[in-house]
């Protein structure tokens, strides 16, 4: 029996969704554990089942990702896809949604998840002209994907962020505790000029008792 950990849901729905019928929906529940480490997951962590359903929140709109060669399998092997999710079953994922501890992902034919050729209506083009591109489908520019380790930008900004700020935290408390340390070490030499100067003022009392009782015997 699972144990919603990310590993474990990411599998089942590997092993799951192609057993779904169309039109059919997959639900993911207790995800709230995705975000515990205890459950190998965590907010920022880059293989927790909820960062692999974000993932998936793009296959629906794999036809404006503009970029060559780049497949839906490609996108999700870092988590460790197994080989039922073909590319073809993929194209079939028509919606994913979020619900609190949920996600829902429906299934339809891959050709009723994509826009289809545009519908341009009316006469008048007072505006800009666009009667041209009723029918045709909407281009997508070419895109470069990004350098590899630089998929998840602001999560890997935000551990940066706070170990940076840990690091911070540490060295001002070091940095606290040797001026605290200074300042003892300060007050203690500043005790024993006193007690020097002490001491030379009572060595030079002595001295003088000394002379008068000299001069007092030879009277």
């Amino acid at each position: 029996m699972p144990l919603h950990t990310s590993p474990d849901i990411i599998h089942t729905f590997c092993t799951l969704f192609p057993h779904v019928k169309q039109g059919g929906l997959f639900v993911a529940e207790d995800l709230h554990c995705s975000y515990w480490k205890k459950f190998n997951g965590g907010l920022h962590e880059p293989r927790a089942a909820m960062a692999f359903f974000k993932a998936l929140a793009d296959i629906p709109n794999f036809e404006h990702w503009g970029l060559e060669g780049h497949t839906r399998q490609r996108l999700l092997a870092p988590f460790g896809i197994t080989e039922e999710l073909t590319e073809s079953l993929l194209a079939e994922i028509h919606s994913v949604e979020f619900i609190n501890s949920m996600c829902v992902i429906k299934r339809q034919p891959a050709e009723q998840n994509v826009l289809g050729p545009r519908c341009v209506a009316g006469k008048l083009e007072e505006v800009a002209p666009v009667k041209q591109v009723n029918g045709t489908n909407s281009p997508t520019p070419p895109q470069q994907p990004h350098a590899p380790g630089t998929g998840s930008i602001t999560s890997n900004l935000q551990q940066i962020t706070e170990a940076l700020q840990t690091h911070i935290a540490e060295n001002t408390a070091q940095r606290q505790a040797l001026e605290s340390k200074n300042k003892e070490i300060q007050e203690l030499h500043h005790l024993r000029e006193q007690m020097h100067e002490q001491l030379v003022r009572a060595e030079a009392q002595l001295a003088l008792l000394k002379d008068l009782l000299l001069d007092d015997s030879a009277i």
